[in-house]
């Protein structure tokens, strides 16, 4: 899996430009200092998820750390453009890469820049947008208990007679 990782890390980019632009076209969004929720930790856990060992992600620092079910942790190290890539993300360089909701609670800076929010407000499913296909609008939240569009032609779900 650590090499996995790494090829993922490395196939984002050869600078920090061209990582936000494939972020931005796999239509990834995050919260600007946060592990859990930064546009690579988003990415990682959005590539990593068919691993059912995979419980969560973080990237800080200088290292990605990918939290298995019962096994290590496994820590691999940021690539230089990816390192650069994040730093920017923090410091707002990279508006179109905030998550939507991140962006309307914050305060913009003087000089127009993206200043993080210091409450994280909640929005998205970690910060994936599905934007990226098409022109389709984002998803709207469902209350609890609502099926999703689409569901009755899903089929029968859990405790559902089958006819």
């Amino acid at each position: 899996m650590k090499r996995q990782v790494e090829a993922f890390l490395v196939g984002l980019g050869s600078s920090d430009a061209e990582v936000a632009a494939r972020l931005s076209r796999e239509g990834v969004r995050g919260v600007p200092g946060d592990p859990d929720d930064c546009a690579v930790a988003v990415y990682l856990d959005a590539v990593l998820a068919a691993d059912p060992q995979v419980r969560s992600v973080k990237v800080a620092g200088t290292a990605a750390a990918v939290y298995r079910h019962w096994r290590r942790r496994i820590s691999v190290p940021l690539p230089e453009p990816t390192r650069v890539f994040i730093g920017g993300f923090d410091k707002g360089r990279f508006p179109g890469l905030v998550r939507a909701s991140d962006v309307e609670s914050a305060e913009g800076g003087s000089d127009g820049t993206y200043l993080p929010p210091s409450v994280h407000a909640p929005g998205g499913a970690r910060g994936l947008s599905n934007s990226a296909v098409g022109d389709a609008p984002p998803l709207a939240p469902q209350a609890p208990g609502t099926p999703a569009p689409g569901a009755e032609t899903m089929g029968p779900g859990p405790g559902r007679p089958l006819g």
